[in-house]
């Protein structure tokens, strides 16, 4: 069944292919009119009226076998439209919060530049093209400090750039309802907003120079933060440049993300899209050059993740593609479990892991019902790891089973943002030595690799099927 995102100006189409087969092209047409095809799995809308019905007829055909449905979809309903330019930036936040429910902010082209900001309810926030947000690099523009999660464990940290919610695993979201979405582009603090924060915090921990920087380094908070909330949009931006991670949404659920650029090459921690003992996200359509995961699943760490036993359920990436980047990553803060992803029609080629799907033995938690279709990465990774192992130990191990990988093509590379690469094994399976049956059931299916002289590693696991076809 076809899902719609109904923004005030466009509808967003997506999971086209879902039950359908590879290959399955589509045609669109908007109030008996055609507007465009694709063969991906989704298409979007532009140019729309708000609050207005429209009929889209979406015809799929596959050799010659032809299928149409009709939808009335409405775009969303604006009250009222409130006209900011940057000469307001210093009273951004005075005009969001004399918003009310059905309000949409209008940032007009032009630099922003302003600190940490508090959404609200019910409201849209659109940047047209030329618009710019700019966070600040000081830290005193993200206090005061927040219950947030960060690497695993509920802390106090500074705020975000963009915060929606309220941190709270004990209730269901609360905060509710909210969309971010135009033509324009969301820049944090950056390197020089973390080593503000680092320099400031460092002597309050124990240890080397490099264990305080790392334990102070987690008080950083993100480009946009989503807490605790539900139904919430991120369409058309251009996100970047955070102090760590770029959008993090935690104990949330429906949040779509679709036709974003991510750029943070040369950040510390530059991740782009972290759900976090989420469900029902949904990422597509969107381009990543980014300075570690481009995706990166998590559901706290150990012993935090799993008391709160939060899983992440119902992640799906698709129509995405890397330019640079570490991976498509689950874990390894897994605690809580994650099920049920799926990865597919994605180019991730250009990335050091490509996908890697990863654990420490002292995590517990679970990895299961994974999926990876009709998709290129640089290699496929399930394995554990030692690093990131701080925390008390789960009693029992951690648990991967239930992996299908069907219509992949693999080059065997690790690739790096210098534009260098180096052999690695194209298909690597490293469970437990003591335990090779929390790895099994994995299935490798049409598996294409471009030098089929590289070879697999496989070790520590069960039940793992690989079928490589010839170039």
């Amino acid at each position: 069944m076809f899902r719609f995102a109904s923004l005030p100006d466009r509808i967003v189409a997506f999971h086209l292919r879902e039950g359908l087969r590879l290959g399955t092209s589509f045609a669109f047409f908007l109030n008996g009119k055609k507007c465009g095809e694709t063969n991906k799995s989704d298409f979007t809308f532009k140019g729309l009226d708000a609050s207005t019905e429209y009929e889209i007829k979406i015809v799929s055909s596959f050799e010659g076998d032809v299928n149409e449905e009709t939808h009335s979809v409405k775009t969303s309903f604006v009250k009222k439209i409130v006209d900011v330019y940057p000469a307001d930036s210093n009273r951004l936040q005075e005009v969001i919060n004399d918003m009310e429910d059905g309000d949409m902010l209008l940032l007009h082209k032009g630099i922003y530049e302003i600190g940490a900001i508090d959404l609200k309810p019910n409201t849209f926030i659109k940047l047209e093209e030329g618009a710019e947000i700019h966070g600040s690099k000081k830290r005193e523009d993200y206090l005061p400090l927040i219950p947030s999660r960060f690497e695993g464990n509920e802390m106090l940290c500074y705020r975000s750039l963009i915060n929606m919610g309220e941190l709270d695993s004990n209730k269901a979201p609360r905060f509710h309802d909210v969309v971010l979405f135009g033509e324009g582009k969301i820049y944090g603090g950056g390197n020089a907003l973390e080593e503000d924060i680092i320099s400031a915090h460092k002597e309050e921990f124990q240890g080397s120079d490099y264990q305080k920087n790392i334990q102070a380094g987690r008080l950083r908070g993100r480009l946009i933060n989503v807490s605790s909330a539900k139904r919430i949009v991120i369409e058309g931006l251009t996100l970047g440049f955070s102090p760590s991670w770029n959008v993090h949404m935690i104990y949330s659920s429906d949040i779509v993300t679709a036709n974003c650029r991510f750029e943070s090459v040369g950040i510390h921690n530059g991740d782009g899209w972290d759900p976090d003992s989420s469900s029902h996200c949904y990422l597509f359509n969107s381009v990543f050059d980014v300075g570690d995961d481009c995706v990166a699943i998590k559901s706290g760490k150990n012993p935090d993740g799993n008391v709160i036993a939060i899983p992440s359920y119902d992640i799906q990436v698709f129509d995405c593609r890397a330019e640079n980047g570490h991976s498509l990553a689950v874990g390894s803060e897994m605690s809580g479990g994650v099920e049920k992803v799926r990865f597919f029609d994605c180019d991730f080629m250009k990335t050091q892991f490509g996908i890697h799907i990863k654990t420490t033995r002292k995590r517990g938690g679970w990895v299961k019902d994974f999926e990876a279709e009709n998709c290129s990465f640089s290699s496929i990774n399930i394995r554990t790891v030692t690093y990131n192992d701080d925390g008390e130990a789960s009693p029992e191990l951690p648990r991967f089973e239930n992996f299908l990988f069907k219509n992949i093509e693999l080059d065997g590379l690790r690739h790096y943002d210098n534009g260098t690469s180096e052999d690695v094994h194209p298909i690597e399976v490293r469970g437990f030595a003591d335990a090779p049956s929390n790895f099994k059931n994995m299935k490798f299916l049409g598996i294409k690799i471009k030098n089929a002289k590289l070879e697999q590693l496989i070790e520590n696991a069960e039940e793992v099927k690989v079928s490589i076809e010839e170039e």
